[in-house]
């Protein structure tokens, strides 16, 4: 039964080993004849759940009030429109309204040509997914459909010229705004065709690896693709919230200097690269799985001539 009863919590009060060896002390006083002893054994009983009782009473009232004053929330969707309303209506009928995002695509990058096609087919391919872009504040959005967060560009680094921080700092942005328990994280100038891409993941990709394809992979120098990045929330939290930013000292390609510090400074597992490259990704094709088309080498003539051939 919901609510307080005064009379269990009184009675719980003598359920303690404390208690029972103070009433035995009470019956022994009593069985020899001892009365005084008895009468303040049994004084110490009393007030004792007296003020068990008073001050287990006051708790429970305190939460109860609480829980009156902190309704919880949920989210739901009413006429395709997001709207908070008390949990305590929701019924086994109308719980399926609640707003559930278990997938999500994280585009990061500049706005491309492409951006706004990516998003539209984002949006009809995975229609209950959480989208969102992370662009520049130098960027214009307009007319991108779907969730958009603009962050400062970072400066190249120097003497060694790199976008690595442009990777880090736009991703972190993104990944810090998103709450769905599966991520695709890509490129904003690049095509993933693949429908079903998270299915392949939920089916073949252990949930403690990421999902990457071969192209950009190589067995050698911690090298995997930077291309796209499916995986879980926490996994990939944990790949790009940990980087520190390249200071241009050295050089070194972007998908090496991520997937080192992954494997190297957040695992810290020293094992020769070729080992253990297949411990920490799930790497499959570029072209049949993930179905990948970047404006990059699309709008190059020698790699339309040999799409054309394949």
């Amino acid at each position: 039964d919901k609510g307080i009863h005064p009379f269990k919590i009184f009675l719980e009060q003598f359920v303690s080993p404390l208690v029972w060896i103070l009433i035995f002390a009470l019956f022994v006083s009593i069985f020899l004849q001892e009365y005084i002893d008895a009468i303040l054994i049994g004084i110490i009983i009393i007030l004792n759940a007296i003020l068990g009782f008073v001050q287990e009473f006051r708790a429970e009232k305190s939460i109860e009030a609480l829980q009156k004053m902190a309704s919880l929330k949920a989210k739901v969707l009413r006429n395709g429109k997001e709207i908070k309303i008390d949990s305590k209506i929701l019924t086994p009928e109308n719980a399926h309204l609640i707003r559930k995002e278990k997938f999500g695509i994280l585009l990061q990058g500049r706005v491309s040509s492409w951006t706004k096609d990516i998003v539209n087919e984002y949006k009809k391919n995975f229609p209950k997914s959480e989208i969102l872009f992370s662009a520049w504040n130098t960027d214009d959005v307009s007319g991108i459909n779907c969730e958009v967060i603009q962050s400062e560009k970072p400066p190249l680094t120097y003497p060694h010229v790199s976008n690595i921080n442009f990777q880090i700092i736009g991703v972190q942005e993104g990944l810090r705004r998103m709450n769905s328990r599966i991520i695709l994280k890509c490129r904003s100038d690049m095509f993933i065709h693949n429908k079903n891409i998270f299915n392949i993941f939920n089916n073949d990709c252990s949930p403690e690896k990421i999902m990457t394809p071969n192209v950009g992979s190589l067995p050698v120098d911690y090298r995997i693709s930077d291309h796209c990045l499916l995986g879980t929330k926490k996994v990939l939290d944990e790949f790009w919230n940990k980087i520190p930013l390249y200071d241009g000292s050295y050089p070194i390609a972007p998908e090496t200097y991520f997937t080192k510090n992954y494997v190297i400074n957040i695992k810290k597992d020293n094992h020769p690269w070729e080992e253990i490259m297949n411990k920490y990704f799930y790497i499959i094709d570029f072209h049949l799985d993930f179905q990948i088309e970047w404006e990059k080498m699309a709008t190059r003539k020698s790699y339309a001539e040999f799409m054309m051939k394949s």
